[in-house]
Order: C-alpha cells, then structure tokens, then sequence
C-alpha cells in the first residue's frame, strides 16, 4: 500500500500495486542507493504474487510473530525461499492490557516454567523463542535495563522440545492491527 498527502494535508491511500512500488524499490538496489529490499506484513499469498515479476527477491518480510502468533507457515514458507522472516512484537504484549485476547504471555504456565528451567527474564525466554526458530526478532523499548536484558537473550539456547513447547501456546492471536476494530 502506498499514500499520498491530499489537498488537505491528510494522509489517504494512494492505489498503486505492488509491482510498480517493487520496481521502484528495485531500481534503488540497481542504482546502489541500497543492498537489499524486503516487505512488511506479506502474507505467503503476497510472497507468491511479488515472486511472479520481481527481479530482485525480498530479502525480508516483517511480520507479527510472538508465542500467540507462531505462523508456521509463512515461517517456513519464508525460509524456504530464502526470505528472512524478522517479528515484530516478539513480546506479544507482556501484560494483559488487551481485554479481549488471551491473558500476558509473562503470565502463561509454559514460560513461567522455561524462566525457572533457564534462569532467565520472561522477555528473554520469548525473544530466544523467536532466534531458536531462526528468524530475527526486534523488541521496542528506550528503557536501558529492558534493553540490556534484551540483549541477553542470545547467551543461551532454549532446547528444541522447550521450543516446541512455547509454540504449542500459539492461538492465531494479533496483537497489531492498523487501527482496532472493538
């Protein structure tokens, strides 16, 4: 999707396909303006679509992953092509600020029981969930000791039926929508 600003000043949808936003991007990576492109929120059905004309294959495509929403597919069907899946809110919102979704994934039995096993924070056990299956994870927070305890959470390796056992408490639940629908 791409916008543009209107008369007004307002941001409002500007109805250009993809193929011609992906060859726009491609010209960038031919002029050398930059090494790689990727997508964000790409579904497997839009990674078959841009795959029929790109020149260029998506280096990357940003999705939500967390422990409530694995997508083993799209996971897969991204790694199989070379694709770098990178999650956003690995997290999936520690607390239970979402009245209508599942309890904080902190709160959960499975990671109370893996923090124990690990001697690591909630956040650390979710963000190594996310890099033991191989994918890259980008946690928000300007908090310094958040984010130093993030970092730490590549100094270990949950075991594979650790993993597996996170990703049982998938849900197919998002967490990020453009704009709530309550």
């Amino acid at each position: 999707m791409a916008y543009k600003v209107d008369e007004s000043g307002n941001k409002v949808l500007d109805k250009i396909p993809n193929y011609k936003t992906w060859a726009d991007l491609e010209s960038c990576v031919n002029k050398g303006l930059t090494k790689s492109i990727g997508v964000s929120n790409f579904n497997v059905q839009s990674l078959m679509d841009i795959m029929t004309y790109a020149e260029i294959m998506p280096a990357t495509n940003e999705i939500e992953l967390h422990p409530y929403l694995a997508q083993e597919g799209l996971v897969k069907f991204c790694k199989k092509y070379d694709i770098m899946p990178i999650g956003f809110s690995p997290l999936a919102r520690a607390g239970n600020e979402d009245r209508h979704g599942p309890k904080g994934i902190y709160d959960t039995e499975i990671i109370k029981e893996m923090c124990e096993k690990y001697s690591k924070s909630p956040a650390q056990i979710c963000l190594n969930w996310g890099i033991s299956r191989g994918y890259t994870v980008i946690p928000k927070s300007s908090n310094l000791e958040r984010l130093k305890d993030n970092l730490a959470a590549t100094d270990f390796s949950l075991e594979a039926e650790d993993v597996e056992k996170i990703s049982s408490l998938n849900q197919n639940f998002r967490i990020c929508y453009g704009e709530r629908l309550d």
